[in-house]
């Protein structure tokens, strides 16, 4: 993976960013309601939010839920994802059992994905069905939420941003533990980083 490092990826500057991420959460919280979508969740267990909506950090129309029900079986994921489906408001659905075929990749329970194009933006949201809270996504949003400040915010909004225009498969986790476990405060910082790893495998 080659890094690029150009002067167009710094184009917008903090503020901008912020207003970007605010928008596409307003605009996130507005698909929801017109979906209702999260009134439909809720009567399979309690809702939650995670990934960038929670931290405030959205910059891409990707929404992440976590539906949390000790009595979650596959037959109650599957009429959840019936239901959506019936529903008609969504072009695309996914459905994996990471139950009865665990991989250490990912949270051990149903996962539900919907896609739909609203206002020209390709909207993906995950949905995980799990009969308790995966333990290793609480540390993790437990680690982000403590050490997120205005300044570390803006650190990881001008990473992604980054990421979006030329380096799409990134993950939004390798820029967190950037800023927050390897001290980076730039685009250039992030781009060395990224050099280091990949030569280092």
């Amino acid at each position: 993976m080659e890094i690029l490092l150009q002067k167009s990826s710094v184009r917008r500057d903090d503020a901008e960013l912020v207003e970007a991420s605010k928008e596409i959460k307003k605009q996130a919280d507005l698909l929801l309601k017109s979906a209702n979508l999260i009134a439909l969740l809720e009567k399979y267990g309690k809702v939650q939010f995670s990934g960038s909506y929670s931290y405030d950090l959205m910059l891409n129309p990707d929404i992440d839920l976590e539906v949390i029900n000790p009595d979650f079986t596959r037959e109650k994921a599957v009429a959840l994802l019936n239901e959506i489906i019936q529903q008609g408001y969504f072009y695309g659905y996914l459905f994996f059992d990471w139950v009865a075929f665990h991989d250490q990749r990912f949270p051990r329970g149903y996962y539900i994905g919907l896609k739909i194009k609203k206002d020209n933006l390709k909207w993906k949201i995950d949905i995980w069905c799990l009969n308790q809270e995966d333990k290793k996504t609480v540390r993790l949003r437990n680690l982000i939420k403590k050490r997120l400040s205005p300044g570390t915010k803006k650190i990881i909004l001008k990473l992604k941003n980054f990421r979006n225009q030329y380096h799409p498969e990134i993950e939004s986790i390798v820029i967190y533990k950037a800023v927050f476990n390897d001290k980076v405060a730039s685009i250039k910082e992030f781009a060395k980083l990224l050099k280091q790893k990949k030569e280092a495998t």
